[in-house]
């Protein structure tokens, strides 16, 4: 038995991550939690707390099967107080759960927050020991929106009655400069500074904005930006690959003579080489047989299979598949064979 000395010595080397689900994204909760556990070591033991509006017997089924003194899941159930706040397309009501860690977790003050959407494929270590030099949180610049857009000469974001550009929005919507900047960040991978939140309610002032402006687009990703004002510590591209950015360009006018498209493609190239933490954003669920195709669905369904619950998670995903679906299905072919799938 440890004594109190030695708990203290092993809570300050441990690295703590959230992730927050609701129903239906437990599969994928399941997944992710299969990945850290597989890059986790016991000198940096993994503490990652699940919180969910729902009670779980598989959550808690998975716990008991794969914690260890590398790695500890903890099933957080919790009242959604934010549940009633607008979901849109694959951001589920579960998101909003991430406002509740400041208060959840009293005696944590530095946590990672991943999306459940995500995949990682490296040690945490890092990207947990990374400076937050006095700023609420880390994350990577939303390069999809700050660099793609430019090359997406169709793409425009509804507002109101208008159709705005990316930066347009950014500027008119939340005050933010955003052209030629690197002020606006992606939310599916963050280091949150809690004992910073706390002090400056920055937990409760971006529900305050979210609630008064329920006509943002991205919503709770667009409140928190607009509570941040463009300063966070700014995390390596790799923390944040975008499984659907990961193809080869197409080679076209954009990407070949403009800053913006020679930008977007180092970036995606970089994605598509070194990936740390993977991230399936939008209409890209490798679980989803309906959804878009990634060049790192295989990487998904490698860590699926690490899972205790594989055979049930395969099982989900062939219930869904239609007959021409399961021709080009995303589960590759060694799996659904292993596990004795058609």
């Amino acid at each position: 038995m440890q004594g109190g000395r030695e708990r203290r010595a092993l809570d300050d080397n441990r690295i703590n991550v959230a992730i927050c689900l609701d129903a239906r994204m437990l599969d994928a909760a399941i997944v992710l939690a299969a990945s850290i556990k597989a890059h986790a070591r016991a000198a940096r033991p993994v503490r990652l707390y699940a919180l969910t509006d729902f009670t779980s017997p598989d959550l808690a089924e998975v716990a008991a099967k794969m914690n260890d003194e590398t790695f500890e899941l903890i099933p957080t159930p919790c009242t959604n107080v934010h549940g009633h706040f607008p979901i849109r397309d694959h951001i589920t009501a579960g998101t909003y759960l991430r406002f509740l860690l400041p208060e959840l977790l009293p005696d944590v003050d530095k946590i990672i927050y991943l999306d459940v959407d995500i995949v990682v494929h490296r040690d945490l270590e890092a990207l947990y020991d990374t400076p937050l030099e006095g700023h609420p949180l880390a994350a990577m610049p939303d390069w999809p929106m700050l660099v793609g857009t430019l090359t997406w000469p169709t793409f425009f974001i509804p507002y109101g009655k208008e159709k705005l550009r990316f930066a347009a929005y950014v500027k008119k919507v939340l005050g933010l400069e955003c052209e030629g900047t690197t002020n606006y960040f992606n939310c599916g991978v963050m280091v949150f500074d809690l004992a910073y939140w706390r002090a400056h309610d920055i937990a409760g002032r971006t529900v305050a904005y979210l609630t008064a402006h329920p006509e943002l687009y991205y919503m709770d990703q667009d409140a928190l930006n607009y509570i941040c004002g463009g300063k966070y510590a700014r995390l390596d591209q790799r923390y944040n690959s975008f499984a659907n950015c990961s193809f080869p360009a197409i080679v076209n006018v954009l990407v070949r003579f403009t800053k913006a498209g020679r930008r977007w493609e180092a970036l995606r190239t970089v994605w598509r080489r070194d990936p740390w933490v993977i991230h399936y954003a939008g209409a890209n669920k490798p679980w989803t047989p309906g959804d878009a195709r990634t060049p790192r669905d295989a990487l998904w369904w490698h860590y699926a299979a690490m899972s205790p619950m594989r055979d049930r998670i395969l099982a989900s995903y062939a219930a869904k598949e239609t007959a021409q679906q399961r021709r080009r299905s995303k589960v590759p072919a060694a799996l659904r064979s292993a596990a004795g799938a058609t």
